[in-house]
C-alpha cells in the first residue's frame, strides 16, 4: 500500500490518497503533478506515512516542541 501525497509549496491546503499498488500511486502522482504545478507531490509506502504521522503527533503533544 501506498500513499500519494500532495502539499502546497505555500500556504494551507493539500492531503493524502491511499493506493493500493505502486503503479496506480505512480499514474496519480504523475496526474497531480501535472493538474497542481504549485504543489509539492510525493509518493511514500503506507508504513513510512503511518510512522511519520505518530512522530509528528508525538513532537504536537510534547510541551515545549
Amino acid at each position: 500500500m501506498y500513499v500519494v501525497i500532495w502539499e502546497p509549496k505555500r500556504g494551507a491546503g493539500g492531503g493524502h490518497q491511499l493506493i493500493m499498488d505502486r503503479d496506480a500511486a505512480d499514474r496519480l502522482h504523475w496526474r497531480l503533478s501535472k493538474e497542481r504545478p504549485f504543489d509539492l507531490v510525493r509518493v511514500e509506502s503506507a508504513e513510512a506515512h503511518a510512522a511519520a504521522a505518530v512522530v509528528e503527533g508525538q513532537r504536537r503533544r510534547r510541551p515545549g516542541a
